[in-house]
């Protein structure tokens, strides 16, 4: 019993950290979109990106939270930050070498925020990739299913933050709704990532 109240904990207080993380983010999108579509200004950066990267913080909050329920060794979490670091150097590299960021000519911040979208969800697909095989190896409620969408909603985001940094650091526009087109198939699976962890949730669980 003491087991079952403590997970329930655990699992509440990610679920609060998530739910606020969507909140921020939709309120991001509905300041970047007045923005963008009704002022007809840069809306990057911008107040929204405060927003989108608060939601971040939480989100990943909701990773450390729930780490305690997981309880991933040290081993693991040392292989994640290698492999993490590994891929945070190559997109360094590809940036700095190919796109010839020393090159650009644009604001700082547009800069920072190049690097800092792309890194913050590598960070979630590695976390999230790594809790999946934790769940399968101890059986965790079969949640494991759960971290596949959270990898893959992170991967579209990864994909969609990759695009539109490119695409403003080239000024180019012909190709704006291929990152929209990401960022809504990222949003998608993280509904149904969030449907399956309350579905967990109201399931009974035998431990």
């Amino acid at each position: 019993m003491t087991k079952s109240r403590a997970s329930s904990k655990f699992i509440d207080g990610s679920q609060i950290f998530i739910l606020t993380s969507v909140v921020l983010w939709v309120t991001a999108e509905l300041l970047y979109g007045y923005y963008d579509g009704i002022l007809k200004i840069d809306a990057y950066p911008s107040l929204a990106d405060l927003f989108y990267l608060s939601g971040y913080a939480m989100f990943i909050s909701s990773l450390i939270l729930i780490n305690k329920m997981y309880k991933v060794e040290l081993s693991f979490i040392v292989s994640s930050i290698v492999t993490f670091s590994l891929i945070v150097f190559y997109i360094m590299y590809i940036s700095i070498f190919i796109f010839d960021v020393f090159d650009y000519g644009g604001a700082i911040q547009d800069l920072v925020l190049l690097f800092t979208y792309p890194i913050a969800d590598l960070l979630i697909i590695v976390v999230a990739i790594m809790y999946y095989f934790r769940g399968r190896s101890i059986s965790l409620y079969k949640e494991h299913t759960y971290w596949v969408f959270i990898s893959i909603f992170a991967f579209f985001f990864f994909a969609a933050d990759l695009t539109f940094g490119y695409n403003d650091l080239s000024s180019i526009e012909s190709n704006e709704y291929l990152f929209d087109f990401y960022y809504s198939l990222g949003y998608s699976f993280l509904g149904i990532a969030i449907l399956f962890r309350l579905k967990d949730i109201q399931t009974p669980k035998n431990y």
